[in-house]
């Protein structure tokens, strides 16, 4: 039983968290039904027919073959290749039914047609002057996704999600023109009455507020009426891949992503979701560590960029994305609204290009009439990752099928080298720009109250003072009050919070940019690998699970090995089971090369960042299989000293409070070893 940071024992499960389970599992299992009648009708045909079973072994050793022959990753092979000849002679039928490249080829379609109407929209700057590391990382991520880089941008660094939505909060309040919400999980709490008081206000104002949420994350966790309450406030709110009872594989395909985007100039991304535990108002598996970053200025085109494109997959609709991002010079496109009250223009031909921002009228967001669907609530009575009509009509393409883990990546030990180093350079290029650049600080934060103003005095005076989270209306004790009321180590709340001023900030590079299926490349997993490969002094991770594959292992244990600082932070109490005894068994493997593993105690980590001397890493994706080639992910890449200097804050007053795990492997039963083995196996479909 998991313990929490005052010592009690508790688990407390968040309301309609079992509803969202049973429905998920209910709809598991007609899909598995479907396919188990699938198989005996072949196995029928199979023992009827000779000549069938004769077909049916040519195409099991054709398929292993073929899966030997593929660019997939180790594991993956292992896994279908069992899978293949254990379920004879219907192994070659699942393996095939799996396969994305024909059952998700209709959504693939609409999104190579959303990224090829809104392609070169974004005009960040020019990687001349960058250290080369980053110049690096930043060329692959235009050519392998089309988001560009980013200067004129300040950053704040939140090491907790109370923090970082007291913020958020504040930002939506003085919003006047759109807002733009897109999580993997959204919950009815506290967090949630608090956010949508503000978004209905602001909604009535005439405000462009919309909201994207992941059926299968926020399953059974809102329910109908307060999505259609949600809804006659005026705001838009739409579900992404509706969960269906059907046996197709576009359902294992989820928006993991976390965006919130204010006007076009405020950005929010991190760990977080919109749900009482992010905040520590409920404490599922102890305390829950998490974090997010706000930026400020030009960087912020890039996020609004990802959830327009989002918003037309989801509603089906085409229109004008000009008058959300700059037109030029900084500056909007007039008038901000867009046509309809689902904010798109419908068009035939989505290559007909951009309409004129001159044609879009201003039009307020008003309850919809209780006689009319809004697209986003026809959308939930259809199915919106399509897969069900594509056999037929995609039959000519098994020529290079693919399993559902994979979305056509090449997984070869070269990808790790996406950006590669060049030590010298770098190092001299960062010592010129600490000794030239121009301090860049955050920008002030609008409506601060007195204690914030007292605060900020205070410590431009050399004083301690605790830091309040927000305008004082935390859904939980600040800060200070929490370490002293659950009796953390007694230091300031401010160390946690704010980076020490001492040394002169840098401002830096802002690469915010998308992953997911709707790219040729793992674009995750090639970033991370990259990261790895350009470190040469640290290299920290904090991350909640820790599947990775062959490629990032093998950087993990080499960079170690070579003398670099490799620190894993995961949680001590887990949420899932079975993939924490596969995240420490993966990581315990790596304490063998020198990778320092570390387990916060009495905490559930669901932070998900990466720290070197050069760069860091913020955003919604794990080190895990599922978010490398199964999700739609977000993340921001930055070389910025606000954003490096309060990641490194937060680790060193993370590490602490955790517990190093050396050598544990000798420790482990034999029941275990052999649950994990097992696990390990189907590791990749996890």
């Amino acid at each position: 039983m998991p313990k929490s940071p005052d010592g009690t024992y508790v688990r407390i499960k968040t309301e309609r968290r079992g509803v969202g389970k049973i429905k998920t599992m209910g709809i598991l299992l007609i899909a598995l039904l479907q396919l188990a009648l699938i198989i005996c009708l072949h196995t029928l045909a199979a023992t009827a027919l000779r000549w069938y079973m004769i077909f049916s072994v040519v195409m099991d050793i054709f398929t292993c073959l073929y899966i030997l022959a593929s660019s997939k990753n180790s594991r993956s092979k292992a896994v279908w290749i069992m899978i293949v000849l254990i379920l004879f002679p219907v192994g070659f039928l699942i393996f095939f039914l799996s396969d994305e490249r024909i059952f998700f080829r209709s959504s693939r379609k609409r999104y190579e047609r959303i990224l090829a109407s809104s392609a070169g929209m974004l005009t960040g700057c020019t990687t001349a002057d960058m250290p080369e590391s980053t110049a690096r990382a930043c060329t692959y991520l235009e050519n392998a996704t089309g988001y560009v880089p980013y200067k004129n941008t300040t950053a704040e660094y939140f090491p907790s999600g109370a923090s970082a939505f007291d913020d958020m909060l504040e930002k939506c309040a003085a919003a006047e023109k759109f807002i733009f919400i897109e999580y993997f999980i959204i919950a009815e709490g506290a967090l949630f009455k608090r956010m949508f008081s503000v978004l209905a206000e602001r909604a009535a104002a005439g405000v462009d507020v919309r909201v994207i949420y992941d059926d299968m994350g926020s399953g059974g966790r809102i329910s109908h009426k307060v999505k259609k309450r949600v809804r006659a406030a005026g705001i838009q709110m739409c579900a992404f891949n509706k969960l269906v009872p059907l046996y197709k594989i576009g359902m294992n395909y989820r928006d993991h992503r976390k965006i919130t985007v204010i006007d076009g100039l405020v950005a929010y991304t991190g760990g977080i979701n919109i749900a009482d535990e992010y905040v520590n108002e409920k404490r599922l598996y102890g305390y829950w560590k998490d974090n997010a970053v706000r930026l400020e200025g030009d960087a912020v085109q890039g996020f609004t960029l990802m959830f327009l494109r989002q918003w037309e997959f989801v509603t089906r609709k085409t229109f004008d994305y000009s008058p959300y991002l700059y037109a030029g010079e900084g500056k909007f496109a007039e008038p901000v609204s867009s046509e309809d009250s689902a904010g798109a223009i419908e068009s035939e031909d989505l290559s007909d290009g951009l309409g004129d921002p001159a044609d879009i009228t201003l039009t307020e967001n008003l309850p919809l009439p209780e006689s009319e669907e809004s697209p986003c609530e026809a959308e939930e009575n259809s199915d919106t990752l399509d897969t069900t009509a594509e056999v037929a009509e995609n039959a000519d393409t098994l020529d290079t099928a693919e399993p559902a883990e994979t979305a056509e990546t090449n997984e070869t030990p070269e990808s790790a080298d996406s950006f590669e180093t060049a030590e010298t350079a770098e190092i001299t290029e960062h010592a010129e720009a600490a000794q030239t650049a121009e301090i860049i600080k955050p920008a002030e934060t609008d409506g601060l109250t007195e204690s914030d103003a007292g605060a900020e005095k205070a410590l431009e005076e050399g004083e301690e003072q605790p830091v309040q989270t927000g305008a004082g209306q935390t859904t939980v004790a600040t800060e200070a009050e929490r370490i002293a009321a659950e009796g953390g180590n007694e230091k300031d709340a401010s160390d946690e919070i704010v980076a020490e001023e001492s040394a002169p900030r840098r401002g830096g590079v802002f690469l915010p940019y998308a992953a997911g299926l709707e790219y040729r490349d793992p674009v995750v997993r090639d970033v991370y690998a990259g990261v790895i490969s350009q470190a040469n002094e640290r290299l920290w991770i904090m991350t909640p699970y820790f599947v990775p594959d062959d490629t990032i292992t093998n950087l993990l244990a080499s960079k170690a090995r070579s003398g670099v600082d490799v620190r894993i932070v995961l949680p001590g109490i887990p949420d899932k089971g079975f993939v924490y005894l596969i995240s420490l068994d993966n990581a315990d493997r790596l304490t063998q090369s020198g990778v320092k593993v570390y387990t916060m105690s009495d905490a559930f980590v669901h932070t998900k960042s990466v720290l070197t001397e050069k760069c860091a890493v913020i955003g919604s994706a794990n080190f895990d299989l599922r978010s490398f080639f199964q999700q739609y992910e977000n993340a921001l890449y930055s070389d910025d000293d606000a954003v490096m200097q309060g990641l490194e804050l937060d680790f060193e007053n993370t590490f602490p409070e955790c517990v190093q795990r050396t050598l544990v492997r000798e420790q482990v039963g034999l029941v275990r070893t052999l649950l994990t083995a097992i696990l390990q196996i189907f590791a990749p479909m996890m």
